[in-house]
C-alpha cells in the first residue's frame, strides 16, 4: 500500500482503493495528492472504491470537484453506518461539469462487483 498524507492507497487491476485515515480533511490539495499518484501509478481508466474512515471531513470546493479526474469511470463508498448517507447524497446532488457515478455500499465485494461492471459498461 501507498501512503498519501490523509489515507493509504493500492491498485487492484483497474479498481483504486483509498483508505482514508479517521479525522482527514479532504480538500483540494488532497485531490491533487491523489490526481499525482494516479498520474505515476494508477491505470490510465480506473474505478474508486473508498473504505477505511469515514470518519473525515471534505471541504466543498472538493465535494465540487470529486470525480472529474481524467479516466474516472465510477466511485463507490462503503459505509459502515446509515447516518453517513445525507453527506454522500448531498455531494452527488452538487451542480458539476462532470458526470459523477457515485454508489454507497454496506459490503466491500458488492461495491467492488458494481465497480467491475461500471467499467465493462465503460470499455
Amino acid at each position: 500500500m501507498w501512503r498519501l498524507s490523509y489515507a493509504g492507497v493500492r491498485r487492484d487491476g483497474d479498481i483504486v482503493e483509498l483508505v482514508v485515515d479517521r479525522g482527514s480533511e479532504i480538500d483540494l490539495n488532497a485531490l491533487a495528492e491523489l490526481r499525482l499518484w494516479l498520474a505515476s501509478s494508477g491505470p490510465r481508466r480506473y474505478a474508486l472504491l473508498v473504505t477505511g474512515s469515514l470518519d473525515f471531513s471534505m471541504q466543498f470546493e472538493a465535494q465540487a470537484d470529486i470525480g472529474s479526474e481524467p479516466g474516472l469511470c465510477a466511485i463507490a463508498i462503503v459505509r459502515h453506518s446509515r447516518r453517513s448517507d445525507m453527506i454522500f447524497d448531498t455531494i452527488r446532488s452538487l451542480p458539476r461539469k462532470h458526470a459523477l457515478r457515485l454508489e454507497l455500499f454496506s459490503e466491500r465485494e458488492r461495491a467492488c462487483q458494481w465497480l467491475r461492471e461500471q467499467l465493462q459498461g465503460q470499455g
